[in-house]
């Protein structure tokens, strides 16, 4: 037997889109909208014995598969719901029938210069010049030009109704539900860095944090008021980082992690009177690294942390190591766009804080 073209695989599958995987599709809704487990923060995945293993168990390569796989879900739904809107919109708008048992179908709503037997053969010419006799199996133009037929004119529908869709709802003609799951995931341990709350409730809140941004610092102080409501069922963690090693900001990250040297709760007391600082003075980064230094030792000194240790811990090779090693591996970090950014159990969190005050009181009750 031939070997088959990929690109008669995709015919195939562009003739049974709108058939089989609608199907899947309409499924999958019905199990979002009663299903207990969608929308929550952490989703059970399996039981295995008398364990439940969910998304906030999963070490960085599953992650990274399970987000992945969300992606895809929700990008099929957002096209359902998409193409479901413009049906009922351009239905009502051509005064037909619509309700739950019957919604008329694209082709029936838009209208369009269908693909000729000439388009088919045009473009069965071009791709036996370009893969060669093979491309379709070896057959003839005669035994499938039904099916290319079929292949432009989806092809044509989805370009007309992509650009209905776009226009229908940037003028908000309506509003889709599906709900875009969380965003890249942080791939590195993030164990190792400062943490205060629950260490070992499965909900984790995780703060990419530069001293002197003032969105960040913004940010911050939300996530303090977070903490107050919710320390004791959510695990906070603080990740110091700056673009610029030897800058004010690079020398308040670089004190972030000396005092941690010093213990969690030190790092924290001196997270906290930098924020107080920073938020306050809008300090020139123009200023000399003895000048610098000193700022950050005055504020060091007030936590009441040991300064000599934290001095020399400021000077050392190491600290610059790892403030270089955070930046790559941020860097590398699909979608990182800078701070501040905030990740929900190592996924960059997508919508507001409002938003992620009101799932967490319900993923708690």
């Amino acid at each position: 037997m031939l070997k088959q073209n990929k690109l008669f695989y995709i015919s195939i599958y562009l003739l049974g889109i709108f058939s089989g995987f609608t199907l899947f599709l309409t499924y999958q809704f019905i199990q979002n909208k009663y299903s207990s487990n969608q929308n929550r923060i952490v989703k059970k995945i399996v039981k295995i014995g008398d364990s439940v293993w969910t998304s906030a168990d999963l070490p960085n390569d599953l992650i990274l598969e399970y987000a992945n796989i969300e992606n895809n879900i929700y990008n099929a739904e957002k096209r359902f719901a998409d193409h479901l809107a413009l049906r009922i919109i351009l239905a009502k708008e051509q005064n037909k029938r619509v309700d739950k048992n019957y919604i008329p179908t694209l082709f029936d709503l838009i209208k369009f210069n269908q693909a000729s037997e000439d388009d088919a053969f045009i473009y069965y010419n071009k791709m036996v010049k370009e893969h060669g006799v093979n491309v379709f199996s070896g057959q003839g133009f005669e035994k499938i030009k039904t099916q290319i037929q079929f292949q432009l004119n989806y092809e044509k529908m989805n370009l007309i109704s992509d650009k209905k869709i776009s226009e229908l709802y940037n003028n908000g003609k309506y509003i889709s539900y599906v709900s875009k799951p969380l965003g890249n995931p942080l791939l590195f341990d993030i164990s190792v860095f400062p943490n205060r709350g629950n260490s070992n409730t499965n909900i984790s809140l995780i703060s990419i944090l530069d001293y002197t941004n003032p969105k960040s610092i913004e940010l911050e102080n939300k996530v303090e008021d977070i903490y107050k409501k919710y320390g004791k069922k959510v695990n906070f963690i603080n990740i110091p980082y700056t673009s610029s090693i030897n800058s004010l900001s690079g020398f308040f990250a670089k004190g972030a992690f000396c005092a941690q040297e010093q213990g969690n709760d030190k790092y924290w007391s001196y997270s906290r009177k930098v924020l107080t600082f920073t938020s306050k003075n809008n300090e020139n980064e123009n200023l000399k690294n003895d000048e610098i230094k000193n700022k950050v030792l005055s504020i060091a000194n007030n936590a009441k942390l040991d300064i000599k240790n934290f001095n020399t811990c400021l000077d050392s090779k190491k600290v610059n190591d790892k403030l270089i090693l955070i930046q790559n591996k941020l860097y590398s970090t699909n979608g990182f766009q800078g701070n501040p950014t905030i990740y929900l159990n190592k996924r960059e969190l997508n919508f507001s804080l409002n938003e992620l005050d009101d799932r967490i009181k319900n993923e708690i009750n």
